[in-house]
């Protein structure tokens, strides 16, 4: 047994409830997390797009840009204050690249800020 004493009818409701909600909103995100997850590896990544164009992983060198952070579907960078929006616009379109890759009938929005520390 798993409890001190058995359950109670109130608690195994409040538990159906609450795996019902579970499986609920796992059902809903797992479409959106894979393709989030799809579009960042692209956009980060070593390939190039069907056009030629390269993903970050090779433009990063030449902003002398680092990777510091990459959570969910944000990507903390480190470049000199010079190269800062010009490598933020770079960001931008690599996500916008990636994202038509992988979706054909939504367009991807994406936005930048450019900060002297990383932010919440």
């Amino acid at each position: 047994m798993l409890f001190y004493r058995k359950p109670d009818s109130k608690q195994i409701q409040q538990a159906i409830y609450m795996l019902k909600g579970s499986i609920e909103r796992r059902g809903k995100n797992h479409g959106v997390q894979g393709t989030n997850a799809d579009i960042a590896k692209r956009a980060v990544g070593c390939g190039f797009d069907k056009d030629g164009k390269p993903y970050l992983w090779h433009l990063a060198k030449q902003f002398k840009a680092k990777f510091l952070n990459f959570v969910h579907d944000e990507f903390v960078s480190q470049v000199p204050t010079r190269l800062a929006k010009a490598w933020a616009e770079c960001v931008q379109d690599a996500v916008r690249r990636a994202a038509r890759e992988v979706m054909s009938k939504v367009t991807m929005e994406s936005g930048y800020h450019i900060a002297g520390c990383w932010q919440k």
